[in-house]
């Protein structure tokens, strides 16, 4: 079940999205969430692919999007929006090509 699996997510953004100001827990919480959903992307590694490199993808695209998520940050609310947009328009194009 799809909602279970990502409960997790939906807790915290609830907790982000109705505090005030982050606690001290909130990274804990982060850090956490992060360990299972890179074990849970570990397991879905194909068997003929390199564990390295599966790694170094993830670890590359993680850098990008803290990146992007900086850049955003500084130069303003509406270049974040723009970056979400196409965020979601490259998770589209990836559900319509499979």
């Amino acid at each position: 079940m799809k909602l279970k699996k990502h409960s997790r997510t939906y807790v915290l953004a609830a907790l982000s999205l109705f505090a005030g100001t982050a606690s001290a827990h909130t990274g804990d919480h982060a850090a956490g969430f992060a360990l299972f959903h890179g074990y849970a992307h570990g397991l879905e590694m194909p068997l003929a692919a390199s564990p390295m490199l599966y790694g170094l993808g993830f670890v590359l695209t993680t850098v990008c999007l803290h990146g992007l998520g900086i850049a955003g940050s500084l130069i303003g609310r509406h270049a974040v929006q723009i970056a979400g947009a196409g965020i979601a328009a490259t998770g589209l194009v990836l559900i319509f090509a499979m």
